[in-house]
Order: C-alpha cells, then sequence, then structure tokens
C-alpha cells in the first residue's frame, strides 16, 4: 500500500455509452445521455494503466428483450483492468423510448419556386426517379402527406439539370425530421425554352 497506493478519483473523461441489444426493428425515439461520469478506486500503477488504454473502461446500455415502449435501463459499466473499484458513477439510469420502425413508399412532387425570365416558359419536368421510400419511427412516418423536391426557376433562360435533396413534410407542409429517405437526392430536367413571337436583342445606347 505504501509503494503503490489506492487512488480514488474522476476517471478523466466522460465515458461514451454504447448501446447493444437492440431490436433491428425498433429505433430509439427519446433523447440519451450520450456519455456518463465514474468515479474509481485503484492503485496509482492500475491509474496510470487506465489513463493511458482507453478501452479498458467502457459504459453501455443492454436493450436485449426490449419491446416498443418506455424503458428505464441501468447504465452498466465494465472495466477490464484489476484491481479497480467503482465508486459512483452518473447517470445510473437511462429513460429509453423505442418505437417499432416503419417504412413506406411515397411519389415525389416537384415544387417548383419562381418563374423563367420573360419571354421563357417552363414545360413539365422529368425526374430521375419517381419513388422514394421512407423510413422511421411509425409515428413519424405516418405524418407524412408527400415527398417533394423543390427548384427554384427564377429568371433562367435555358434547360436546368439539377440534382435537389428531397423534403418530407406534413399535411402543412412543414418538414418533418427525424426520417430517412433512399433516395434522399433526385435529379430534375426542367425543359425551358423562349416563347412564340419573343427574341433577345442588344440594346444599343
Amino acid at each position: 500500500s505504501s509503494s503503490d497506493p489506492l487512488n480514488e478519483r474522476t476517471y478523466p473523461n466522460p465515458l461514451p455509452i454504447e448501446i447493444i441489444g437492440q431490436d433491428p426493428g425498433l429505433v430509439i425515439t427519446s433523447s440519451i445521455t450520450p456519455s456518463v461520469t465514474v468515479v474509481l478506486s485503484a492503485p496509482q500503477s492500475i491509474w496510470n494503466q487506465l489513463t493511458t488504454e482507453p478501452g479498458l473502461v467502457r459504459a453501455f446500455l443492454d436493450l436485449s428483450g426490449l419491446g416498443a415502449g418506455t424503458h428505464t435501463v441501468p447504465v452498466s459499466i465494465q472495466i477490464a483492468a484489476r484491481p479497480v473499484r467503482k465508486i459512483a458513477q452518473s447517470p445510473q439510469t437511462i429513460t429509453v423510448t423505442l418505437e417499432r420502425l416503419a417504412s413506406q413508399e411515397f411519389p415525389i412532387r416537384v415544387v417548383t419556386r419562381g418563374t423563367p425570365a420573360v419571354g421563357y416558359t417552363a414545360d413539365t419536368p422529368t425526374l430521375s426517379q419517381t419513388l422514394v421510400t421512407v423510413s422511421g419511427p411509425e409515428s413519424q412516418v405516418s405524418r407524412v402527406a408527400e415527398v417533394q423536391a423543390i427548384l427554384d426557376i427564377s429568371q433562367v433562360t435555358e434547360t436546368i439539370n439539377r440534382t435537389v435533396n428531397l423534403i418530407a413534410v406534413d399535411v402543412n407542409d412543414n418538414p418533418i425530421n427525424g426520417l430517412t429517405l433512399l433516395p434522399d437526392r433526385v435529379t430534375i430536367r426542367q425543359n425551358i425554352s423562349q416563347r412564340f413571337g419573343y427574341r433577345n436583342v442588344v440594346v444599343k445606347v
């Protein structure tokens, strides 16, 4: 004890919390504390080992066997070095909400913003893909009214080929977060042609 005294102190860095045992058909919809702080007691020689080899101490949540719903799960601490004693940790438990994973296919609707330059007209746009698969928590997927691809054609004078991001929206056109779209982007071709009876000319002063 005199040559290698026990030392009780807080582990230098908060431990990131790993998730194990989660049912692949479920998704976590609640916010989870990303790390846990622990106080350990160990001989000084072991502390030197703990601080130079971060993988010796890990924290994890075991979701094995848990179904949809809200659960309070203990945060487990695993220490590979010996002898080490855990004195305290914060937090001790974490509340986790699990929801069933849903998936649904939606048609893509092009929403054009603005108008072409004077004397030009926009034809019906064409898409590289017309359907998108939306997946995520069941409660979020059920809110999706449509998937939009927004294209700005303000004052354009020539045909557009542009790749834009897809957005899932509700009935009020509000974007819905927490969803995965496959694909998440689409290429739009918007033909712009000059109207009959119009011609561009240079103004000479």
